[in-house]
């Protein structure tokens, strides 16, 4: 509850430092569409030109790897969009699938997404995807205008603005390449995190940390653990007498474990909690209480206070930018209007199709359809709890 309401002041804080600058410097803010702001600067083009000279072949191979990826990343999260709403009517869970990325947000297995988290990664995502637009662009000799900030309404984020007359006219295959570029580079990111993650930081919070127990990011209305009085983040340290001591401990428990079986969970503070399982809705044959996001119950060996926090805000960090790095990039690839995805559907439609009119009408109505399922997605598990 107290990081919920620092959370909170920090947006609060946060969002009036933006609206103030934008007040002062409101002649330097242009308005599109109505509601989307930009400020167009020149920040990054001479180093994108620079790079673009030095390695051109180089940065090109680089745009033309991400097409293929582009575009099975396209249709894995279009599966992954319309799985996630038929999932609504045939699950009982009715788990969220799609969320807005904000301060405040528990990401299940991750953790809660806190504002310096928020912030930083965002930073770091938004600026390595746009950079990859604008030096693919200019690998390609299409000059690029201006990049800047862009709000559309509350949401932050950056932009490149390569010239749309030079994209246009380009190669369908190098108009692949610039709109591909941003999602793959964020995938590229998502696994380069792994790799840092895996090979320094988790050994180094090894070193310095223990486990003492689980705990869970949710627990869903009506079902066995919330009937039990179990509620998210209290720490489980034994089931049936079993001592959990991490996930792999109360995995092992659970594996095992069929419908109708009584658990007996034991807390921390050696409270116990009674409960009945029932069937997992994705197998029948397996005991199913009703958590998400299970997690070890972390605290730092003894002495090791200052390196424990230390590393682990860090491994935190990496945690959220490598899921929110790959999550932001897989999304950017949705058959969706103007981004990323969308812009490589209308390629592929109008070079396809030899009609310009023709393949208008049926990219606006895939992304009519795209943006139906992405609002359900967001908003029916909520209507689905509360009726």
């Amino acid at each position: 509850m107290i990081q919920f309401i620092i959370n909170n002041i920090y947006i609060i804080l946060f969002y009036l430092i933006v609206g103030i600058l934008i007040f002062i410097f409101r002649d330097k803010f242009q308005l599109e569409s109505g509601f989307i702001l930009l400020l167009r600067t020149k920040l990054g083009l001479k180093f994108m030109n620079k790079l673009s000279r030095k390695y051109r072949a180089l940065i090109k191979l680089f745009g033309y790897s991400g097409i293929g990826f582009g575009f099975a990343g396209m249709i894995l999260v279009s599966y992954y969009l319309v799985k996630s709403a038929v999932d609504v009517f045939v699950s009982k869970t009715a788990a969220q699938g799609v969320t807005l990325v904000l301060p405040g947000t528990n990401i299940p297995g991750v953790g809660v997404l806190n504002f310096s988290y928020w912030i930083i990664t965002l930073f770091v995502i938004a600026a390595i995807h746009e950079f990859s637009h604008g030096v693919v662009a200019r690998a390609n000799k299409i000059r690029v205008k201006s990049s800047g900030i862009v709000f559309f309404g509350p949401i932050i984020g950056a932009f490149v603005e390569p010239s749309e007359k030079q994209v246009e006219k380009a190669d369908p295959v190098v108009q692949y390449s610039i709109f591909s570029a941003g999602p793959f580079s964020n995938i590229l990111l998502a696994g380069l995190v792994v790799l840092i993650m895996n090979l320094f930081l988790a050994p180094a919070f090894i070193g310095v940390s223990q486990s003492n127990g689980v705990y869970f990011s949710s627990v869903e209305k009506g079902l066995p653990a919330f009937k039990a009085g179990i509620k998210p983040n209290v720490v489980i340290t034994q089931v049936n007498n079993k001592s959990i001591k991490n996930i792999n401990d109360f995995f092992n428990v659970m594996l095992r474990t069929r419908p109708n079986e009584t658990l007996i969970f034991k807390d921390s503070s050696n409270k116990t909690y009674i409960l009945t399982t029932t069937a997992n809705p994705e197998d029948k044959s397996r005991g199913f209480i009703g958590v998400v996001g299970i997690n070890s119950y972390i605290t730092p060996k003894k002495g090791r206070r200052t390196s424990f926090n230390l590393i682990k805000w860090f491994y935190n960090l990496f945690k959220f930018l490598g899921i929110l790095s790959l999550g932001i990039g897989l999304f950017n690839l949705l058959p969706l209007g103007i981004v990323d995805g969308g812009r490589m559907l209308k390629t592929f439609l109008e070079d396809s199709m030899k009609s310009r009119k023709k393949s208008t009408k049926v990219w606006m109505a895939v992304s009519f359809i795209t943006l139906l399922i992405l609002i359900f997605d967001i908003i029916a598990p909520f209507l689905m709890k509360l009726f």
